[in-house]
């Protein structure tokens, strides 16, 4: 009799220790603490320019990274939809984030989102961030008319082991980035670079810190943010 009673608490005992740990995990809501959302102008391989809407969030969850389901990006006034999920959406950190944040905030996104018309959209979207539980995060954004200059802002160039950024003289793009991407041209991480119109330094101490880095893209960016351009890849190696 007294081990029956025993056997049936512990069942209990475990059933409810289950059902609070799911419990727990499925009300976690994913946040988004910030967004960057930009007009992009980027370099192809035949040196035409491509214009893509780069769409990044700081994604955080106390799940971590794997509790992401997806982005869906609405354009409200013709309901043009994108959606980005685990298969199309680049995941990364940057010198913004401290090292202790990698598992449970990350930048997601993408900066291939491309319209069938050619041109991005302008006016007020909706971002839904939603995990696996079906927790949704929104943010609504109004995208604006890029600016844009006569002639690419800067030069990007790879020479005898270094890197080297000049941009134009009372060019309105004066912030620059370095995107560090994998074998598969995915982002690994991205470093914002002091500023200044003329910067370089070695690709050794970049490989260095970030051995698993195989291509570089340099971003100049307005003092808005809301326009950018890309430069094509360029290989390490």
């Amino acid at each position: 009799m007294k081990k029956n009673i025993k056997k049936e608490w512990l069942k209990k005992t475990l059933f409810f220790f289950i059902a609070a740990l799911l419990f727990s995990c499925s009300f976690d809501k994913p946040e988004i603490p910030e967004l960057s959302v930009k007009i992009l102008k980027i370099e192809t391989d035949a040196g035409t320019i491509e214009e893509r809407l780069s769409l990044f969030l700081m994604y955080k969850d106390e799940n971590g990274r794997n509790d992401y389901s997806s982005i869906q990006l609405v354009h409200l006034e013709s309901g043009l939809t994108w959606v980005l999920n685990r298969e199309n959406t680049s995941f990364f950190s940057s010198s913004q984030l401290r090292a202790s944040d990698s598992e449970k905030t990350l930048w997601a996104g993408s900066n291939k989102i491309a319209s069938p018309f050619g041109q991005i959209p302008i006016g007020e979207y909706s971002i839904v961030l939603e995990d696996l539980s079906g927790n949704r995060a929104i943010k609504k954004i109004t995208v604006k008319e890029p600016e844009t200059p006569l002639s690419k802002p800067f030069v990007f160039q790879i020479q005898d082991g270094r890197w080297k950024v000049e941009g134009a003289e009372d060019s309105a793009f004066q912030s620059f980035f370095l995107i560090l991407l994998g074998a598969d041209k995915q982002p690994l991480f991205v470093q914002g670079l002091p500023e200044g119109s003329k910067l370089e330094d070695s690709i050794a101490s970049l490989l260095e810190k970030y051995p698993d880095t195989r291509y570089i893209q340099c971003m100049a960016q307005n003092s808005q943010g809301d326009t950018a351009y890309l430069t094509k890849y360029h290989s390490l190696y």
